[in-house]
């Protein structure tokens, strides 16, 4: 697998991609039980003219790289993060952002981020540098990850006040 690939799992994850990112799908792997479920996925994928095909649990815990894959796994572009530098200009109408101070555990950022979409929050904004969202919060944020844009910065107390200077309260 290429590092232009990235590997997601976990159903409502990979529904949310299919629904989102079509385009972003590579290829999607699943098991014979879930088949139903991800109609809408294979359908995305066979619209783009990718593959999928049905495998044995061992190996889609194989290529997930975990046993918590809920019988799917898509191979796709990755889930980019934006630079704060470039990002800024399109916070002018948001009403909420959460900025999160030293989250580097994906399944902390995935919770962050499913309950973040859930009341409507408008971006994540992090300290983390990685430039693609990790697998792992992708799945704990359930779909969540697909609504929001995470934006990443060097030093977040120094976006905080731009972020102050443009009008935003600083909670």
């Amino acid at each position: 697998m290429s590092q232009k690939e990235s590997v997601i799992y976990g159903l409502r994850a990979v529904c949310a991609l299919a629904k989102h990112r079509p385009q972003d799908l590579r290829r999607v792997l699943y098991l014979k039980d879930i088949r139903k479920e991800i109609g809408p996925v294979l359908k995305a994928t066979a619209n783009n003219r990718k593959p999928y095909r049905e495998v044995e649990v061992d190996d889609l815990t194989r290529v997930a790289g975990t046993p918590h894959h809920e019988g799917v796994v898509a191979i796709a572009q990755p889930r980019l993060t934006q630079a704060f530098g470039t990002a800024k200009k399109n916070l002018e109408r948001a009403k909420c952002i959460i900025a999160a101070d030293g989250i580097t555990n994906p399944h902390n950022m995935g919770a962050i981020l499913r309950s973040m979409a859930w009341f409507g929050a408008d971006a994540y904004l992090t300290d983390e540098s990685r430039t693609a969202v990790n697998p792992a919060a992708l799945r704990v944020s359930q779909g969540g990850a697909e609504h929001i844009p995470i934006i990443r910065c060097s030093r977040l107390s120094v976006a905080l006040r731009e972020l102050r200077e443009q009008g935003f309260d600083i909670i």
